[in-house]
């Protein structure tokens, strides 16, 4: 799993800080953001190989997020919390 990119939706700065600790030696990247917008960004951007997504942020929750990326890319591994 070293080689792979994830994206991390949470909008709890300590909650970040803590499952961040424990992924980032499993994963090369680790994009992280607050919003479902700020994730969309990302995800539209960046090298993404996996979703890791709350489902209560704001500006565009993680349901409506997967559901999005979902009309772009029916493979991607999508994990809620």
């Amino acid at each position: 799993m070293s080689k792979l990119n994830l994206l991390y939706l949470e909008d709890d700065l300590e909650v970040v800080e803590d499952v961040i600790f424990f992924l980032k030696r499993f994963f090369s990247n680790i994009y992280t953001a607050g919003t479902g917008k700020d994730a969309y960004k990302i995800y539209t951007e960046k090298d993404v190989d996996i979703l890791l997504l709350e489902f209560n942020v704001p500006k565009m929750n993680g349901a409506s997020l997967a559901r999005k990326i979902r009309e772009e890319n029916k493979k991607i591994p999508i994990i809620f919390l």
